[in-house]
Formats: structure tokens, sequence, C-alpha cells
């Protein structure tokens, strides 16, 4: 090789590792946005598994589960991990019981649990976390371990299993889930 072409190659390798001023700040400043979003979502996960523990997140699920139903929820134990499944979120609730609401004019003709509609030992969810931003919902596991349903009817309008309000029609639907997909749905000690 010559010595003018040692120069050439030397002067392309110092023009290739040379990057103008602007697009090195720009570049690190994107990389520096990336990092910091991704710490403060590992941050906020970490908060909200430290935070909501199942003696916190009980009672709000039962209070939330209760307003959107016209029924009431009790649950002895509701628990959120992320960390032993990432990146899976495992929502775990022990003890779940929903009481029906819309038998209470006719409750004297009906026996005593009749407004009781559904109870299972243990209800698991296992869901991809990362695909839920997306609105898609990966439902990679539901178990539910001795479920007892009690459906009953007194009529047509009457019956203890429409417990969710009807929607109002001027108001529309902001949530849209794009993908809904179960890969395992256990049911155990079905009585």
């Amino acid at each position: 090789m010559t010595d003018k072409n040692k120069q050439s190659d030397k002067d392309g390798q110092k023009h290739i590792k040379k990057m103008p001023k602007w697009l090195r700040r720009t570049l690190k400043t994107i990389m520096w946005i990336s990092v910091s979003s991704v710490a403060l979502v590992i941050l906020l996960m970490c908060l909200a598994v430290w935070v909501l523990t199942p003696n916190v997140l009980t009672p709000i699920v039962e209070d939330i589960a209760s307003r959107q139903l016209l029924a009431e929820v009790k649950l002895q134990k509701a628990e959120l991990t992320i960390w032993k499944t990432f990146p899976e979120m495992v929502v775990e609730v022990d003890g779940i019981e929903i009481i029906s609401h819309t038998l209470r004019e006719c409750n004297d003709s009906l026996p005593d649990d009749a407004d009781r509609l559904l109870s299972a030992n243990k209800v698991k969810l296992a869901f991809n976390l990362p695909k839920v931003a997306m609105m898609k919902f990966d439902i990679k596991e539901v178990w539910i371990d001795s479920p007892r349903i009690n459906l009953v009817e007194v009529n047509d309008s009457i019956n203890n299993y429409m417990i969710v309000p009807p929607s109002d029609k001027s108001e529309p639907s902001s949530v849209i889930i794009n993908e809904l997909t179960i890969s395992k749905f256990h049911i155990t000690d079905n009585k």
C-alpha cells in the first residue's frame, strides 16, 4: 500500500468516526430519555408492588368491583406479583364471593342463598405485562379452584346474574381492547 492510499484510509476512518456535534448530542439525549423512561417504569412497578400489599389491595379491589357491579364482591385476599414471574404479572385472589343485588325486591319468596351468584376458593390470572400497554391482553393462564355458581331466574327480567349495569349510550366507551388471548384455562375441584 502506498503512502497516498494509507492517508486516504486514515481520512476515511476519521470521517466515519467523526459525527457532527448536533447528531451526537441528539443521540445522547435520545439514549438518556430512553434509559430514564425504562428506569421510571421499573421504579413505578417496584413502588406499586411495595405499596399494594394484600392488606391494601384487597379492600381496593372489593370497593372498585362492588361499585362497578350490581353486586357485593367479597375477597379474603388479593395479591399482585410481578418480580417472580416477569414479564408476566400474576393476580391471585383467595376466597372470592359475589352476592347479587338484583333480587332484593323479591327476596322474601326465595331461598336464603338465592342472591349468592359465585364463589371460588382461588382465582389466579397470569398475563403478559408489556403487551397490556398496547391493549393486547395475552393471558397466559387462568386458574379457578372450587368454583360454585348459583344462577337464579325469577322471570324474564329478574335474575341474580345480570349484575353488569346498563351502559350510558350517550357516553362512548373509551376502552378498546385490540387483542385478547387465553393460553391455558384450568378449573379444579369443580363439583
